[in-house]
């Protein structure tokens, strides 16, 4: 054991540190039925679970507001106490004197425990460490009353807090960034796409002119789909009898409705086709520039791919192709913004799941520049939005990344700060 620590029943932690129930450190309340209040505009915020969603950190934002003399205090910490909840470890410190619902439980804490601390302490071992799972999971005084926690003085606590603190301020920084980036990126879509504004180069002295979607301009035109496209899908191949729950060394991996996600891909469930059935298929083989679109289930994911030789095309998932004057990355772009997603709204057929025929995805109606120079410049400018977006978005999760690891070296004692 390395010198200046010691064994614990939670681990080997530093020798001044303590190991203390958390009952002997806090004040537990439980919160009580709205039934039992008058809500209101005004008086005591009034908390349920849905609204700790309202934030990641500070319990500071709720529609409900009581009249009662009985508050938990500002500063203490919040959680569900029972359900599916406590999984999904929604920890937050209220912002003001404030009171919540049956399923929650607030810690107040005692002199010599910090509340931040005690909510990354929380944070980093999660509510189901807490709670009994063994049959509808919950967490009651008897679960947190012997609950063993490492404690360091409240000098160190107050360091480890604000530490963490401005990795969480950086986190929300880029967030923050990350929003206004969409926004500007969607107004963005509205005016370049509908010829609104037009990019330098093009559109000098023309006018606009009145058609089926509303004003555009008198050198685009409103194309169909289907003329400058081809819209397929496989039909007659039941993939479950090839699909592989393994890597064929050839990594062909099928794509299904279900994979495309928020216009990016998710690989982390695929199902992968052997190379030598996949050879048979070549009407599913997936070309850079494809787009791939789920048009059963949830409608209107859509990906644009940028690989060859790897994807094939799977259910529920359509493959666009586009022919000689059409800018697939322009296609694209239309497909996330605002006209095709209404057109989408407008055909869908409910059944057992809805879904959208080929027939209909290839009426879709598009504004097109008939200067495919004027596609790509436009498809350039919004996809340097969406590398921004990729680069902030790959910034966060190494962010958070960092936090993880600063919070299992920190809270451990491990690491120690100066």
């Amino acid at each position: 054991m390395k010198a200046g620590y010691k064994r614990t029943e939670v681990g080997v932690v530093p020798e001044e540190w303590g190991v203390i129930p958390l009952g002997d450190l806090v004040t537990i309340t439980s919160g009580e039925s709205p039934s039992r209040f008058k809500i209101s505009d005004e008086g005591v915020p009034y908390f349920k679970v849905e609204q700790l969603n309202n934030s990641s950190k500070l319990a500071d934002r709720t529609e409900f507001f009581i009249e009662t003399n009985r508050t938990v205090k500002g500063g203490s910490v919040v959680f569900p106490k029972r359900g599916a909840s406590i999984f999904q470890n929604k920890i937050r410190i209220f912002a003001h004197d404030s009171y919540m619902d049956t399923n929650l439980m607030a810690l107040t804490c005692h002199a010599g425990l910090a509340s931040e601390f005690l909510f990354y302490l929380l944070s980093y071992f999660g509510l189901s460490k807490v709670a009994d799972t063994t049959s509808v999971p919950q967490i009651n005084n008897k679960h947190i009353n012997p609950f063993l926690i490492c404690l360091p003085s409240s000098d160190e606590q107050r360091a480890i807090a604000g530490a963490l603190s401005d990795v969480d301020g950086l986190i929300a920084g880029l967030e923050a960034l990350i929003a206004k980036k969409r926004s500007l990126k969607t107004a963005t879509m509205q005016q370049l796409l509908t010829g609104k504004t037009r990019l330098p180069g093009f559109g000098e002295g023309v006018g606009m002119k009145q058609t089926e979607l509303g004003e555009i301009p008198e050198d685009w035109d409103i194309i169909r789909l289907g003329e400058l496209a081809f819209v397929t899908k496989l039909a007659g191949f039941e993939y479950t009898n090839h699909f592989n729950g393994y890597k064929d060394g050839g990594e062909i991996i099928v794509i299904r409705g279900t994979n495309i996600t928020n216009n990016s891909l998710d690989l982390s469930d695929v199902k992968y086709l052997p190379r030598h059935v996949s050879k048979g298929l070549p009407r599913s083989k997936l070309n850079s520039g494809d787009m791939v679109f789920a048009y059963v289930g949830t409608i209107g994911p859509v990906y644009q791919i940028k690989e060859n030789d790897r994807f094939h095309l799977g259910p529920n998932t359509a493959k666009i192709t586009v022919e000689n004057g059409l800018d697939p990355t322009f296609l694209f772009h239309c497909f996330t913004g605002v006209r095709i997603k209404r057109e989408m709204i407008d055909s869908i057929s409910v059944g057992a799941q809805p879904s959208l025929s080929m027939g209909k995805i290839r009426k879709f109606r598009i504004g097109l520049p008939l200067c495919l120079d004027e596609q790509e410049a436009i498809a350039k400018v919004l996809s340097d939005f969406d590398d921004m977006l990729s680069i902030l978005e790959n910034e966060i999760s190494k962010t958070k990344a960092l936090k993880q690891g600063m919070m299992q070296e920190l809270l451990t004692g491990r690491t120690r700060l100066i």
